[in-house]
């Protein structure tokens, strides 16, 4: 078997986070994107997403339902602002473990280009009751506020497929 570390990291030019096993890889011109996504170009090179999707989202829902907890990172006070926390990178980097970074910033993306089913819908509704608030307190540690108004819209977007779920199920 090939270490695809070993692939990736010449991939430098079409890729970022390459450098790093530890750091997510991802794609850094969309015309390396649409010939991966694209089978009659790409060959046996094609990357299938439909079911990627629903796996990466069946899969965020699992690590934020393991990891995500109340003040995750052991600060003194939630009414102070972030710069003022001198090791806030050292706690985030010691609490907020990579997958669980990446769960909480993407899962929304994965959500929203996933098939709706039941079982996705209640894994949202599940997650709104029991984790949003974590949630939020990740993506603000993390420094990733700024993405929240996107993210949000794929919820909802989502979301609004609700009613036809019966109809599918």
């Amino acid at each position: 078997a090939i270490d695809s570390h070993v692939v990736v990291r010449f991939m430098g030019s079409v890729l970022s986070g390459t450098d790093a096993r530890d750091t997510p890889v991802s794609v850094r011109h969309t015309s390396f994107r649409d010939f991966l996504l694209d089978s009659n170009r790409s060959g046996t090179f094609f990357v299938e997403t439909t079911s990627t999707h629903d796996l990466f989202a069946h899969s965020a829902f699992g690590i934020m339902k393991q990891q995500l907890k109340i003040n995750i990172c052991g600060l003194e006070s939630s009414y102070g602002m972030n710069r003022d926390i001198r090791d806030l990178e050292e706690r985030v980097r010691r609490y907020i473990s990579p997958p669980l970074q990446y769960s909480c910033r993407f899962w929304t993306n994965h959500l929203y280009e996933t098939v709706p089913t039941q079982e996705l819908y209640d894994s949202t509704v599940e997650f709104s009751e029991k984790r949003l608030l974590f949630w939020l307190e990740v993506i603000n540690l993390t420094g990733s506020i700024s993405a929240l108004s996107p993210m949000l819209s794929c919820i909802v977007s989502w979301g609004q497929v609700r009613p036809f779920l019966s109809l599918i199920s």
